[in-house]
């Protein structure tokens, strides 16, 4: 997923990236993100964070869940790569919603895992659009 934290419109990124004007990112902490990311590797119920394409098993095993950043001259680039067995619908986008909530303070860290952890979809919390989100790879066990 993209995040561009970016100082100017970028219309032509618009498709590929959720693009965040820095009049909405004052006061924003990237070490509040960088935290709550390191929360979610593990197998647990994550219902908190999507609903199930099939069936009601909300149990997933996450084994990768980190931040990266870029600056560029339009500003910085945050990327968020997560990797599972599999993702519940809305997953990734109610995740990274949740991990800029975070960071721009309207979460803590400490609500952002009970939260994680209650099991019951949230509510009240972004979802991050659909533009910044990309599949990169799909594996078959052998």
């Amino acid at each position: 997923y993209t995040i561009l934290l970016a100082k100017h419109a970028l219309p032509l990124l618009r498709h590929t990236a959720w693009i965040l004007p820095e009049d909405r990112v004052q006061g924003f902490s990237l070490s509040g993100m960088l935290d709550a990311a390191t929360l979610l590797p593990g197998t647990r119920d994550f219902g908190a964070l999507g609903t199930p394409p099939q069936g009601d098993n909300t149990v997933r095993t996450v084994f990768r869940s980190e931040w990266s950043t870029v600056w560029l001259p339009e500003g910085m680039r945050l990327t968020y790569t997560i990797e599972a067995d599999a993702f519940l619908y809305r997953m990734v986008r109610r995740t990274v919603g949740m991990l800029y909530d975070v960071g721009r303070g309207r979460m803590t860290l400490t609500h952002f895992e009970s939260v994680l952890n209650s099991g019951e979809i949230a509510t009240g919390v972004t979802i991050a659009p659909p533009q910044g989100l990309v599949l990169t790879r799909v594996t078959y066990p052998a």
